[in-house]
């Protein structure tokens, strides 16, 4: 449920950068992308993946070139937005509580290399590192991002914006906004593909173990891949992509993801407790699983009593 909704929303907000390069309407974008990644998964994990290596490169990119535009926007300026714009600071717990709760799906993915572990050599030691660096390397690149966007463009023109890292580059001197739009494009709509690959694989295993129909286990002969599961996915995907705008997706997203921290810690905790393994690379202390099950119950409870 997690992978479709992501793929959903990422589909939702790569549409809005499609659109700032065409007179394409967003639902008919959002449509656009889920269909061509779609077959783009079908081709087979190596061509799928390489694809995905791309387009992960160019989202790198243009991450940087926002903050190298904004920068140069503040540092030849002088022109900084005042801390007293960018929020009502007697409403701060609850605009913190409400951004933390976006902002999970920001971090969305990093989970996903635990799908693809029998893929990597040395999967015991290599995919716990994997994962800190993905964590470590995307939280500096977003506090990076965030910080310039707000201290170099006004906040009511980011929170009305469909393109808001697009607004960042525009206001910059150095800043080319097509440009930016195109590689923008690329990089977003990089979640769509993978989240599907993510979410026909898992199907597939499912079914392979008997926990699925069996008719979600067929390969294509030629390229190995469980079209079936990937076809399927695609159009649950595109039946949310179309009607749902990002927000909705990105804020049901959150909360089904949450959830399932909640729930993972707590197995994380049993598991501690009843199947200790002394015998692995990397060990969670056990004071970590219940921290991690009640920080991700507290966004919860937070975004739903503060609506």
């Amino acid at each position: 449920a997690v992978g479709i909704l992501a793929a959903a929303s990422i589909a939702r907000g790569a549409a809005a950068y499609l659109g700032d390069l065409a007179p394409i309407p967003l639902p008919l974008g959002a449509a656009g992308l889920v269909i061509l990644f779609t077959g783009i998964a079908c081709l087979g994990v190596r061509q799928s993946v390489g694809i995905a290596a791309v387009m992960t490169f160019a989202e790198l990119l243009g991450l940087a070139y926002v903050i190298i535009a904004g920068g140069h926007q503040v540092w030849q300026t002088g022109t900084v937005v005042p801390l007293s714009e960018l929020a009502d600071l007697t409403a701060a717990p609850a605009g913190i509580a409400a951004g933390a709760f976006i902002a999970f799906f920001a971090f969305l993915g990093f989970e996903n290399m635990a799908n693809m572990a029998e893929e990597a050599e040395d999967a015991y030691r290599a995919l716990p590192l994997a994962i800190f660096l993905a964590l470590a390397i995307s939280t500096l690149l977003y506090i990076a991002v965030a910080t310039v966007a707000v201290i170099s463009v006004p906040l009511e023109t980011l929170v009305s914006s469909p393109t808001p890292l697009r607004d960042v580059v525009a206001s910059s001197p150095i800043g080319n906004a097509e440009i930016f739009g195109s590689v923008a494009l690329i990089a977003t709509a990089n979640g769509v593909l993978i989240e599907i690959l993510m979410v026909a694989r898992v199907s597939y295993g499912m079914a392979h173990r008997g926990w699925l129909p069996a008719w979600f286990a067929a390969v294509w002969p030629r390229s190995r891949t469980p079209v079936r599961t990937t076809l399927v996915a695609g159009a649950i995907v595109l039946l949310l992509a179309v009607p749902f705008d990002v927000g909705e997706l990105a804020a049901m997203t959150s909360n089904v993801l949450l959830s399932l921290f909640v729930i993972v810690n707590l197995a994380l905790m049993r598991l501690q407790h009843v199947a200790p393994r002394d015998d692995l690379p990397i060990r969670a202390p056990r004071w970590l699983p219940p921290l991690g099950a009640a920080g991700a119950a507290a966004l919860l409870a937070a975004q739903f009593l503060m609506g």
